[in-house]
C-alpha cells in the first residue's frame, strides 16, 4: 500500500528500488513501534494482573464457593450442603494441583526450559525477519520464477488454469487473513475500552484472548469466551456477568457490522 502511493509511472528503475527499500523500512518501523507500545503498556498490565490473580486465587475460589452455596440455599438447603461439599473437594484438588505446579524444586527446570525456549524464539524471529525482508524486496522475481516453472512443467492451457487458481487463492486467503487481523484489533480495543472502566480483572489479558481466539472460525468465540467468563467469575460473579454480556454484544456487532 505504501509503495503504491509513492511510486510513480515516470520513476526509473533505480528510483523504484529506492522507494521499495523505503517502503519496507517504514513497514518494519511501524511493526517495531506497535510491539514497543504493546510491551511497554499492555504486557506489564497483563503480567501484573496474572500475578495478582495467582496470589489471590485461594480467596477467589472460596468466595465463588460461598456465592454458589448461598444462591442454591435459597431454593434447597440440602442441595446447597451437597454442592458445598463437592465444591470443597474441587477446591482442594485445585490447591493440590497449584501447589505441585509451584513446587520450588521445579523452578530450575522451568527456568532452564524458558531460557532455552527464548533462545529458540529469538533465533526464529531473526531468521523470519531476514527471510521476510528478502521476499518483500524481490517478490516479483520469485513470482516470475514460479510462473516459468509452472509453464515449463505443464501445457499452456493447464498452466493458465493453475495460475488463475493461484491468483484467486492468493486473493482469497490474503483478504481473509487481513480481515481477521482487523477484526481482532478492533475487538482488542473494544475490550480495553469497555472492560477496564468496569474494573474487570485481567481486562487486557481477556481482551487479547478474545481477540486472538476470534480469528479461529466457528469455535474461536467459545475457546476464548468460556475461560474469560470463568476467570472474571472467580474474581466476582458480577464481573463474570459483565464479561459475558460484553462477549454477546461483541459477537453481535462483529457478525453484523465488523465482519461484513
Amino acid at each position: 500500500m505504501i509503495e503504491r502511493n509513492i511510486v510513480k509511472e515516470t520513476d526509473n528503475a533505480r528510483t523504484k528500488v529506492v522507494k521499495r527499500r523505503v517502503s519496507i523500512l517504514v513497514i518494519y518501523l511501524l511493526v517495531i513501534a506497535f510491539l514497543t507500545i504493546f510491551v511497554m503498556n499492555i504486557a506489564p498490565a497483563i503480567a501484573t494482573g496474572i500475578n495478582d490473580f495467582v496470589r489471590n486465587l485461594p480467596a477467589y475460589l472460596e468466595k465463588s464457593q460461598a456465592y454458589v452455596s448461598n444462591a442454591i440455599a435459597i431454593f434447597n438447603s440440602d442441595l446447597a450442603k451437597t454442592v458445598q461439599n463437592d465444591l470443597s473437594g474441587v477446591i482442594a484438588s485445585v490447591y493440590e494441583w497449584f501447589s505441585g505446579q509451584t513446587d520450588v524444586s521445579k523452578v530450575g527446570d522451568v527456568v532452564t526450559t524458558a531460557v532455552s525456549g527464548s533462545a529458540k524464539t529469538v533465533i526464529r524471529l531473526v531468521f523470519g525477519v531476514v527471510v521476510s525482508i528478502y521476499f518483500l524486496y524481490g517478490k516479483e522475481k520469485f513470482a516470475l520464477h514460479l510462473k516459468r516453472l509452472v509453464y515449463a512443467l505443464f501445457q499452456t492451457e493447464r498452466a493458465d488454469t493453475i495460475m488463475e487458481y493461484a491468483r484467486a487463492t492468493n486473493k482469497i486467503f490474503f483478504d481473509f487473513l487481513i480481515s481477521k487481523l482487523v477484526q481482532a484489533f478492533v475487538i482488542f480495543i473494544l475490550g480495553l475500552c469497555i472492560l477496564i472502566p468496569f474494573k474487570v480483572p485481567l481486562a487486557p489479558l481477556i481482551s487479547l484472548l478474545l481477540a486472538l481466539t476470534n480469528m479461529i472460525p466457528y469455535i474461536g468465540p467459545w475457546l476464548g469466551g468460556i475461560p474469560s467468563v470463568v476467570l472474571a467469575f472467580l474474581y466476582a460473579p458480577v464481573k463474570g456477568l459483565v464479561v459475558l454480556l460484553f462477549i454477546i454484544g461483541m459477537q453481535i456487532i462483529d457478525n453484523l457490522f465488523i465482519g461484513p
